[in-house]
């Protein structure tokens, strides 16, 4: 074809899955891309990982409110007990 594509992982996560920088370019490819591409993929690789950073973090505060909830609804109920349990 008259196009060269190239794919780069950006890391790769605790399941080994990576996402992919995906670069379709004419041929022949440009000068300078190799380097254009370096200087790129560390930076777009550090906020990929840090919005998924991001997502766990909500997820272990969503977690969290969760507990408390049903701590705080355990102990309404006069399950002291349990709610001392779940509690930790």
């Amino acid at each position: 074809g008259a196009h060269t594509a190239l794919l780069f992982p950006l890391y790769a996560d605790d399941r080994g899955a990576a996402p992919l920088l995906a670069v379709v370019t004419p041929r022949p490819v440009a000068a300078g891309l190799a380097t254009l591409l370096a200087d790129v993929l560390m930076p777009l690789s550090l906020c990929w990982e840090a919005e998924a950073v991001e997502r766990k973090r909500r997820r272990v505060d969503l977690a969290e409110s969760r507990g408390r909830e049903a701590v705080l609804h355990l102990l309404m109920t006069g399950q002291l007990s349990i709610a001392r349990q779940v509690a930790g």
